[in-house]
C-alpha cells in the first residue's frame, strides 16, 4: 500500500524521490513474498510511469513490463492490473488488436476499470478516424 501511495505520488509530480520509494517498497515486498502478484504489477506500473515518455522510441523499453505483467499472470490469471499493463505494453509496440484483446480481458475481470475503457476508446476512436479519412479519400478519387 505505501508502494502504491509513492507511484500515485510521482505520478503527480514526476518527483524522482517518490519513484526511488515506490521501486523500493515493492522490490521489497518480492523480496518478502515472491508469489505476491500486485507487487509484479505494482511494479512494472512504476516503471512504465517513470520510462514511457523518455524512453517511447527505444525498442526494449516495455520488456521489464511485460516480463513482470507476465510473473503476475503466472501466480493470478484473473489480475486485471496485469491485463492493463500488457495493453500499454501491445499498444507502445503498434499491435492494436493484442492490446484491444488485452484491455478486454482486464475488463472481463473487472468490468468498473476506468483505464481499460479509456485506453480502450483511444484505440476504436483512433481506427475511426483513419477509416474515414480512407473513405473520404476513397470518395473524392
Amino acid at each position: 500500500m505505501k508502494a502504491n501511495e509513492y507511484k500515485v505520488n510521482f505520478q503527480k509530480t514526476f518527483d524522482l524521490n517518490y519513484y526511488v520509494k515506490a521501486v523500493s517498497f515493492y522490490e521489497t515486498a518480492l523480496e518478502i513474498d515472491s508469489m505476491f502478484a500486485k507487487a509484479y504489477t505494482g511494479l512494472a506500473g512504476a516503471y512504465y510511469d517513470r520510462y514511457s515518455w523518455e524512453n517511447y522510441f527505444n525498442e526494449g523499453y516495455m520488456d521489464t513490463c511485460l516480463i513482470l505483467v507476465n510473473e503476475a499472470l503466472k501466480i493470478d490469471n484473473q489480475l486485471d492490473e496485469a491485463y492493463y499493463l500488457k495493453g500499454l505494453y501491445y499498444f507502445a509496440k503498434g499491435k492494436m488488436e493484442d492490446a484491444l484483446d488485452a484491455f478486454d480481458k482486464a475488463l472481463e475481470f473487472n468490468p468498473s476499470y476506468y483505464n481499460a475503457y479509456e485506453r480502450k476508446g483511444y484505440i476504436l476512436t483512433w481506427i475511426l478516424h483513419i477509416m474515414l479519412k480512407v473513405s473520404i479519400i476513397r470518395i473524392k478519387h
